[in-house]
């Protein structure tokens, strides 16, 4: 269950061991806690369970299920200080007629409406790639995922593409390399969404494209790009495979993406000292 940060939500768990057997359970109390173990709700008896019940019904606020949106760093928005999503889980100790106690847990996702941040954890809003993605051919999967898939495998995308180092030239693009940053886009994960509106828009606009088709890619599950692996050629009938010799280059990213942006990438070499 996914849950709009800052929305109320209704669980119910089932009172059995998980096998369909029912626990005849004489009293409740339930705790939450979120992903890193913290109390949001301190222990308190389960308001209207009645003894006997085959089910437990927790309401949980509005104010339980709020997350602070990303506090951007300016030295690396990356590593926000809060989060996007958060898990909360909630802790049954139920008491049966027989005395014993057994403990039942049930779990839901808090994310923000907005999932999709410019300038932190995408290059892009979620109906913006839906209207960026008009412009990517070869699409079979986008179009009829849903939201929260799409919010997910952009995410991926662009950390994916983030993985690069990139550099414009300033005389094509009369941008100035120490505009941003001191030495420019080495790492995009340097940059704050001021900084990253900066940028060129056809850059931009690229790494939009770039994110729509990597997170495509995700979305197939189809694992490797076999040109990753240097494959030149295939037959199908009959299996004929056909590698190139020699060291393949790794990519972080599926050919399609990497078509878009290939042309921004600094591919050269950096030297340090053992």
């Amino acid at each position: 269950m996914v849950t709009v940060n800052g929305a109320p939500s209704t669980l119910t768990v089932a009172l059995d061991d998980g096998y369909g057997n029912a626990f005849d359970v004489a009293s409740i109390s339930y705790t939450i806690k979120d992903e890193y173990d913290r109390v949001l709700v301190a222990p308190q008896a389960l308001p209207g369970f009645v003894a006997s019940d085959t089910s437990a019904t927790v309401v949980v606020t509005g104010a339980v299920n709020t997350i602070v949106p990303p506090v951007v760093a300016p030295a690396n928005p990356s590593l926000a200080t809060s989060a996007y999503r958060s898990l909360r889980i909630v802790v049954l100790t139920c008491i049966l007629t027989t005395g014993e106690t057994v403990v039942l847990t049930s779990s839901y996702v808090v994310q923000l409406a907005d999932f999709l941040i410019v300038g932190v954890n995408s290059f892009q809003t979620l109906s913006f790639a839906k209207m960026t993605a008009l412009d990517v051919p070869n699409l079979s999967y986008f179009f009829s995922a849903t939201d929260a898939a799409l919010n997910s495998a952009l995410a991926v995308a662009a950390e994916r593409i983030k993985q690069y180092r990139f550099r414009l030239d300033e005389t094509e693009w009369g941008y100035q390399q120490n505009m941003v940053k001191g030495w420019f886009v080495g790492n995009l994960n340097l940059l704050n969404p001021s900084d990253f509106a900066q940028l060129p828009e056809q850059f931009k606009k690229a790494l939009r494209m770039a994110q729509v088709a990597e997170a495509e890619f995700v979305m197939t599950g189809a694992g490797v790009d076999a040109s990753r692996d240097g494959l030149v050629s295939e037959k199908i009938g009959e299996v004929t495979n056909t590698y190139s010799e020699g060291t393949k280059i790794k990519l972080n990213i599926s050919r399609p993406a990497l078509n878009y942006i290939g042309r921004f990438i600094n591919y050269s070499p950096r030297i340090a000292r053992a």
